[in-house]
C-alpha cells in the first residue's frame, strides 16, 4: 500500500488517481498504526510505545526535510522525490523481518500453552475466586469474560509481581462476541476522547487555518511559506513530546486538559487569521506548542492504556482499538477545515476555496469590502501535507 500510494500520487495523470493513491497511504497508515500498537503489548511496552511514538513523531520533521533537500535544493521533480519514498517501504521489510527480535510475551505464552508453569503462581485469593465460581483451580482457563470480572489481587502473576500472561492469551480476545469487544471498547473512552478532540484541533488548525496566514496575506507564495514552516514547527513539537514517554506519565486529569488547551489554540488560530491582531513570523511560537501538545496526548495516551487497562491479556486490544480516537479526530477536522478555510477565504477576498462561506458573506475583506469568489480548492496545502505527514508513517 505504501508503494501504491507513492506510485499514483506520483505518475497520476488525473486528479482522482492522486486522491486515490492518498486513500492508500491513509488506509497503509492506519494499518500499520493499529498494528505497531497492538505489537507493542508483547514487548516492554512502555518503552516500545515511546519509540514508536517518536518515530511517528520524526516522520513529520523527516517527510518535510525530504521535500526541502531533495525537490528545494537538489531540483529533483516532485515525481521523482515523492517515488524515492519507496527506499522507506524496504526498511520497513528489513527492520521487521531482519532486526526485530522475538517477542518474549510470545514466548511466555507458547511456554504456558506446554505446560511449563514454574514462573507463575497463583495467589490464594485467586483460587478461593476460582472455587466460589466452579471454573476449576486454574484461572488462566478462565474465558475472556471471566477473566476480566476476576480482581486484580486474585490474578495469576509472575514471580517478580507483574500479572502473568494467561494459557491460550490469543484464543481469549479472539473468541470474544462482538459485544464483548464493542463493550470492552467503550470504556476506552477516557483515553479516546483526549486523543479524538487534540487530532480534530491541530488539523482543523492546519487545514483551515494555517493556510490563511500570510505576510501579506493575499500573496500565494507567502501563505505556503508560513504554511510550510508552520507544520514544520508543530512536527518539531511533536516530536519531542512523543519521544518522552520514558521520563515523564501524564496522568488522567492532565491528559484531559492538554486536549482543551489545544482547542483554545483552534479558536486562537481561528480568530488571529480573521482579524491579524498578531501577524508575524512569532506565530511559529504556538504552532511548535500545538506539536508538544498533540504528541504528549499521543504517547501518554497510549501509556496509561498500557498502565491502567486490566486484565492485562486485554492491552493489545485495547491499544489497537484507542487509535480510532485519533482516527475519527482527523477525518472529522478535514471537513471542519474546510469550511473554516472557506469562510477565512471569503473574508480576505482570496480566491480558490471550493467552499463559498455564507455564514460570513456580510463580513468585509481586509480592504473594507465585501469579497466573493471564484475557483478550485487548492490542493498543494490538503493534499501534500496529508502526503508529506504520512511519508514514513507505518
Amino acid at each position: 500500500l505504501m508503494v501504491m500510494s507513492f506510485v499514483l500520487v506520483a505518475k497520476g495523470k488525473y486528479l482522482g488517481i492522486k486522491l486515490l493513491g492518498v486513500a492508500c497511504s491513509a488506509v497503509q497508515s492506519g494499518l500499520g498504526e493499529a498494528s505497531m500498537l497492538g505489537l507493542a503489548a508483547k514487548y516492554d511496552t512502555r518503552k516500545a510505545l515511546t519509540a514508536w511514538s517518536s518515530g511517528t513523531g520524526f516522520a513529520g520533521v523527516l517527510g518535510y526535510a525530504w521535500k526541502t533537500v531533495f525537490y528545494l535544493q537538489l531540483g529533483l521533480s516532485i515525481s521523482t522525490t515523492i517515488l524515492l519514498g519507496n527506499i522507506v517501504a524496504f526498511l520497513y521489510c528489513v527492520s521487521y523481518f531482519a532486526l526485530l527480535r522475538p517477542s518474549e510475551y510470545r514466548s511466555q505464552a507458547d511456554s504456558a500453552a506446554s505446560g511449563d508453569t514454574a514462573r507463575t503462581t497463583t495467589t490464594p485469593a485467586a483460587l478461593e475466586h476460582s472455587t466460589n465460581t466452579d471454573v476449576g483451580a486454574d484461572a488462566n482457563d478462565m474465558a475472556a469474560e471471566d477473566a476480566s470480572l476476576l480482581p486484580a489481587e486474585g490474578r495469576a502473576r509472575d514471580i517478580d509481581g507483574t500479572e502473568a500472561v494467561p494459557r491460550d492469551v490469543d484464543r481469549m480476545t479472539v473468541d470474544m462476541t462482538f459485544r464483548q469487544r464493542l463493550s470492552f471498547v467503550l470504556t476506552l473512552w477516557p483515553y479516546m476522547v483526549p486523543l479524538f478532540l487534540v487530532y480534530f484541533s491541530e488539523y482543523a488548525m492546519q487545514a483551515g487555518t494555517w493556510g490563511v496566514i500570510g505576510f501579506p496575506v493575499t500573496d500565494k507564495h507567502a501563505r505556503d511559506r508560513f504554511y510550510t514552516y508552520a507544520n514544520w514547527c508543530y512536527q518539531g513539537g511533536v516530536f519531542v513530546s512523543r519521544s518522552s514517554g520514558t521520563v515523564f506519565q501524564a496522568g488522567l486529569r492532565l491528559l484531559w486538559a492538554m486536549p482543551v488547551l489545544q482547542s483554545g489554540f483552534l479558536v486562537f488560530f481561528t480568530l488571529d487569521a480573521l482579524y491579524q491582531f498578531w501577524w508575524d513570523w512569532g506565530l511559529v511560537v504556538p504552532c511548535f506548542v500545538t506539536g508538544l501538545l498533540g504528541g504528549a496526548v499521543y504517547v501518554n495516551a497510549f501509556t496509561l492504556i498500557n498502565k491502567n487497562i486490566r486484565p492485562k491479556h486485554m492491552t493489545e486490544f485495547a491499544l489497537t482499538a484507542a487509535s480510532l480516537g485519533d482516527s475519527f479526530g482527523i477525518m472529522l477536522s478535514d471537513i471542519a477545515g474546510i469550511l473554516i478555510q472557506g469562510c477565512l477565504y471569503r473574508h480576505h477576498g482570496i480566491p480558490g476555496a471550493v467552499y463559498e462561506c455564507t455564514c460570513c458573506a456580510t463580513l468585509p475583506d481586509s480592504n473594507g469590502s465585501n469579497a466573493t469568489y471564484t475557483g478550485a480548492f487548492p490542493l498543494n496545502h490538503t493534499a501534500m501535507s496529508y502526503i508529506t505527514n504520512a511519508f514514513f508513517d507505518a
